[in-house]
Parts: C-alpha cells; sequence; structure tokens
C-alpha cells in the first residue's frame, strides 16, 4: 500500500573519484512521502501549504473492502515573493492511488495579471504537458487525451501573479464518469478568492394540506463583484411523487427564483429539501428548506402525565400527552378551578411535552387539557384531566375556607365535621381549638373530621384550623364554630313566670 507504507532516507552526493559520485552518508529512514521535505504537512511559513486528500468510497455502506476510500491526494503550494509587486506560485499535485486519476487543474486568478505559465511532469509519463486557459476569472489546465495525472504520479503548476497570495480555492476535477461529483476542491493559497454568491429561502419552513402545493422564493445575492448567473437544481431530499420547478433559471445575481412544489399523491411527513446553486465552474451555494406536508388533521390528544391517581405530583412534573404522527402543533392550558376561558397556562406548542416554569404550586388541584393541530385543521381540546400536586420542598401553610356544620348546641350528638379549603397535606390535622380531631384527607381541597359528643358539653365559640406537618407547614387561619347553649323548656316557662309575676 503506497499510501501508508512509502518512506525514504535522505543522501549526499559527492563528486570525485573513478567511481564519478558517491551518495555517502545515507541519513535516516523517515515515513512519509519526500513531499514532506519540499513543504512539511505542519509548515508554519504564510506562504506554503500542504493538504492531504482522502476521497470517499463510492459506495461507503458495502462491507469491506468495497467501502475503502477511492484513493489520496497531496497538494502543495510554495509562493516566493519575486520583490517587484510579482509573485511566483508553484503547485504540487500527486496522485498515490486514485486509480480515476486527474484530468483538470483550476485555481481564481481574476484581477491579477498572469505570466509564465508552466506544467510538467515525468517524461516517461506525461508526453505532452496540459493546455492552459482563462476563464472566467480562473486559470484551467485541462490534459489532453490520455495524459491524465494516473496514480503514484506528480505533476507540477506554476505561474507568476502580480497580487500575494490568500485563501483560495483550487478545483481538481477526476476522470471518468462514475456517477458521483467528479470535483475536489482544497482550499490553499492563491493569487485570488473568486468572488461568489450567497443562497437564501424565504420561507425557510413551509406547512400545506394534502394536494395545496408549496412555495419558497430562492435568493441569489451576490458577494463582492460576482455577475455570473446561477443555475438552480434541487440537489436533495425531493420525495417520490413531487415535482419541483423555479419560474426563473438562470437567476441573475441580485434576483430570486420561485420554487413551485407539488404535492399531490405525496405522503404526510416532514421533508428536508436542498436546492443548489452553481456558476457551472467552481462556486456554489446552496440553501435547505423544509417542507412540513399534511394529509388530514391529526387525532385528538391523549393525555399521559400527570393523571389523577390518588397520590400528589411533583410541581416541576412535566405535562406529557401522544403526539401522534400528524399533529404539527399542540395548544396546551392548564386551570385551577376548571374554568378554562381565563387558564392559569395557555401556551402554543410544537413539542408534546411541557414544563412548567416557575412550578406550580404545591397540595393544589389543577385541570389541564390538550388540542392538536395541523394545517388540515384543528381536533378541538381533550377531555380535560385532574390532579393534584404535592411538593418538592417545605410544605404550605394551608388555608381553610369553610366548614360544615358551622354550628351545633352543646350537649348534641357528634357528627362529622366537612372542612374545605386550599393545600390539605395528606398528613394534615384538623384542631378543634387546641384538640387535634380524628381526621380523613380527602383531597387537597377538602378533609372530614369525627366530632365526638365528649366535646360538645358546654357552648362555646371555637377556632377550627387545619394544620400541615413539617418541614414548613403550619397552622391555617381559623374558623369560628359556633357551639350554643342548651335552652330547656323548663327554663324557658320558668322566665315565663317570672315575667308573669312581675306584671
Amino acid at each position: 500500500d503506497i499510501w501508508n507504507t512509502m518512506g525514504y532516507h535522505s543522501i549526499t552526493p559527492n563528486q570525485g573519484g573513478s567511481v564519478g559520485y558517491t551518495f555517502n552518508p545515507l541519513g535516516p529512514f523517515t515515513q512519509g512521502p519526500p513531499l514532506n521535505q519540499w513543504v512539511a504537512e505542519d509548515s508554519i511559513d504564510p506562504l506554503s501549504e500542504h493538504h492531504v486528500i482522502q476521497v470517499p468510497s463510492l459506495t461507503p455502506r458495502d462491507p469491506y473492502p468495497f467501502n475503502m476510500p477511492q484513493g489520496h491526494l497531496r497538494v502543495l503550494v510554495r509562493a516566493e515573493d519575486l520583490g517587484n509587486g510579482d509573485y511566483l506560485y508553484r503547485y504540487a499535485v500527486m496522485n498515490f492511488d486514485l486509480d480515476r486519476g486527474i484530468d483538470s487543474f483550476r485555481i481564481p486568478v481574476a484581477g491579477a495579471e498572469v505570466s509564465d505559465v508552466w506544467m510538467g511532469g515525468p517524461p516517461d509519463v506525461l508526453d505532452s504537458p496540459w493546455s492552459h486557459s482563462l476563464v472566467n476569472g480562473r486559470l484551467v489546465f485541462e490534459a489532453p487525451e490520455g495524459e491524465i495525472l494516473p496514480w503514484f504520479t506528480l505533476y507540477n503548476f506554476e505561474f507568476v501573479a502580480n497580487v500575494p497570495p490568500v485563501a483560495s480555492n483550487l478545483v481538481l476535477n477526476m476522470a471518468g464518469d462514475t456517477g458521483d461529483d467528479p470535483e475536489i476542491s482544497v482550499q490553499i493559497l492563491g493569487p485570488n478568492s473568486i468572488d461568489s454568491f450567497v443562497m437564501s429561502a424565504e420561507p425557510a419552513a413551509n406547512a400545506v394540506c394534502g394536494n395545496d402545493g408549496a412555495e419558497f422564493a430562492i435568493s441569489v445575492t451576490p458577494d463582492g463583484d460576482f455577475v455570473d448567473p446561477v443555475t438552480l437544481t434541487v440537489s436533495s431530499g425531493l420525495p417520490g411523487g413531487m415535482d419541483a420547478a423555479f419560474d426563473t433559471n438562470p437567476v441573475s445575481p441580485g434576483e430570486q427564483s420561485i420554487l413551485s412544489l407539488t404535492t399531490g399523491g405525496v405522503d404526510g411527513g416532514n421533508y428536508a429539501i436542498t436546492i443548489l446553486g452553481s456558476d457551472g465552474l467552481d462556486t456554489t451555494d446552496e440553501v435547505s428548506v423544509t417542507l412540513q406536508l399534511s394529509e388530514e388533521q391529526p387525532d385528538l390528544p391523549e393525555l399521559i402525565t400527570p393523571q389523577a391517581d390518588g397520590e400528589a405530583i411533583s410541581p416541576s412534573t412535566p405535562f406529557t400527552w401522544s403526539a401522534g404522527d400528524l399533529a404539527l402543533d399542540y395548544r396546551l392550558q392548564v386551570t385551577v378551578d376548571g374554568n378554562f376561558d381565563a387558564p392559569l397556562i395557555d401556551e402554543s406548542l410544537t413539542d408534546s411535552t411541557f414544563v412548567p416554569d416557575p412550578a406550580l404550586a404545591p397540595w393544589t388541584v389543577y385541570q389541564w387539557r390538550v388540542s392538536a393541530s395541523n394545517h388540515c385543521g384543528d381536533t378541538g381540546f381533550s377531555q380535560a384531566g385532574s390532579f393534584f400536586t404535592g411538593s418538592d420542598g417545605d410544605h404550605p401553610v394551608p388555608t381553610l375556607q369553610g366548614i360544615d356544620p358551622d354550628n351545633a348546641v352543646e350537649s348534641s350528638d357528634g357528627f362529622v365535621l366537612t372542612l374545605s379549603g386550599a393545600q390539605f397535606h395528606p398528613d394534615a390535622e384538623v384542631m378543634w381549638g387546641d384538640v387535634a380531631l380524628e381526621s380523613d384527607w380527602i383531597d387537597v381541597t377538602s378533609m372530614t373530621a369525627q366530632v365526638p359528643a365528649s366535646l360538645l358539653e358546654f357552648n362555646a365559640k371555637l377556632p377550627i384550623t387545619v394544620v400541615n406537618p413539617e418541614p414548613g407547614g403550619g397552622a391555617s387561619n381559623a374558623v369560628i364554630f359556633n357551639l350554643r347553649p342548651l335552652v330547656l323548656f323548663e327554663d324557658r316557662f320558668e322566665d315565663d313566670a317570672a315575667t308573669d309575676g312581675g306584671g
């Protein structure tokens, strides 16, 4: 394998004696090509560069050895300041094992005066030098029939230009037609960087339904003094059954062309479509657009999390729902009172997940629903789901809003007290004054407590509170329970008699 087994010795020619020349001493063996002595791969000289090129396989997905690279090249340059404003540019192109060979070499020289053009190679390989010409601001060398740069061979290309070296774009063309792009571009020092163009698309993404079709405005903007017409093609991403047409092609710099896509009969989905622009030489650019194609409106979303299962949900739990294949957008609504006309959260989304930020309030009941849409229609909202949050940190102080009943007569039988409010913890206690009642937690908004007859013996106005446990927590506001005095019939008779006697 000449690519990775090549090496060399340095020699020192010495003339003298009857043998003519001797070549001693012999230097140490060095791995790599002798070209490294002309320009090192890691050269820091601002007037020289050394590039290693691997030409990728035509069948990269095939098994070894059919996925091996097509071959390897090295491209080197040394520019020499001649001292009078002129620079000598010397390029070396070595083909190690690219069987197809190279049949052209071109470098931008726009705006430069070019002279002393020369090309050469080993005389036992190259019978006649390549022709050269100036084409659209580029110096182009082209191989005569049968004179390609074959493998394990080096050719040289030289010329003088009256401009200093800048980053440029050298293009080599591979011989033979294999159906792939035959050009190899090398960013390397040269006398000029060719003016170019930039492509853009408006809109960058388009969404349509069924047979509606889609349009994109493709603009070509000159970079520098670029004036050549640009030919547009759809280079990749066009699905089967879809046709593409440009209303203007080629396009002059500074102008635009409308790309029309037919969508009838094409399966729904997201398609990334790439448009390539080329001046026919070595100046190209591309832009990608996204087409979201829907065949019908999406299915109604199904709520996944959070769900009411009798357990408290973390306030930072994400909302998730089924996405379906056809949905492009979603609308999520969350409320605390079932009133979706004024929701607490009302978000338009493109993902089927939403993380509340800031997190939801702890120990609170929420309701939520989701709708899905695409360019074929809207599903309407799903059936509302309900859940209650817990706490990721300290427990909140609860709020007591009401009790039922809120009064009783002293010495009456025991009863069940129902409490309503907010942020009741499952381990909360109901306090009858300073006495903890036996209680049952229903949800974060309601509890019940057993009031025994033993606590109803004396009339009083008693504060009722709900106390959440630590960490945090504490007692709610108080709601007064009125324990009224018992008025017996005998008492009322005595009161009436006393009144009559006094008359």
